[in-house]
């Protein structure tokens, strides 16, 4: 998994990266970004699976940043990493479909933490995403089979209506 930090302060930048780096073996950094305008322009390169971002910082802030990250990287799961704690950045946070709002300083164990129930989360919703696939594979595989069976039963007159009418439904 690629993962993607947007902070302002140089010194908060690399202490994430090296906390990430450190206890996340399956994650490799996709970039630092100082500023919402590159945190855009790495997101774009790069999509990432994971995003830290701050909300304030110079130029683009995080929630203008987040906006248009979503357009270009839609399934991005996106943290909050900042310090203020309104209640307005909150909400325009929540609209925008974060997974989580940490205050700094957060605690090593809380971002970590988060940061693990965010890979559980693309880990679950890609397990999701196989078995769906998976299972339109299988019924793309059976539409033939039950169209010759159809075919077969309407040959040889041995149609049942309701039986018929349910595979002319099931095949559209």
């Amino acid at each position: 998994m690629k993962l993607l930090i947007t902070e302002d302060e140089e010194i908060e930048r690399l202490a994430l990266k090296k906390m990430i780096e450190t206890d996340f073996k399956n994650i490799s950094i996709a970039g630092l970004a100082e500023n919402g305008r590159m945190a855009i322009e790495l997101a774009s390169k790069h999509k990432p699976d994971i995003i830290l971002m701050d909300i304030k910082m110079p130029g683009i802030n995080g929630l203008e940043a987040i906006k248009e990250i979503q357009k270009i990287v839609p399934n991005a799961k996106i943290l909050i990493v900042s310090s203020y704690d309104t209640f307005d950045y909150a909400q325009q946070a929540l609209r925008l479909g974060v997974k989580d709002y940490l205050l700094k300083p957060s605690k090593r164990e809380v971002i970590l933490s988060t940061i693990q129930k965010v890979i559980n989360d693309i880990e679950l919703d890609l397990l999701e995403s196989e078995k769906k696939q998976k299972t339109e594979e299988r019924i793309q595989k059976m539409i033939p089979i039950v169209e010759a069976d159809l075919v077969t039963q309407l040959l040889f007159d041995h149609v049942h209506d309701v039986h018929l009418h349910e595979c002319m439904n099931l095949l559209e």
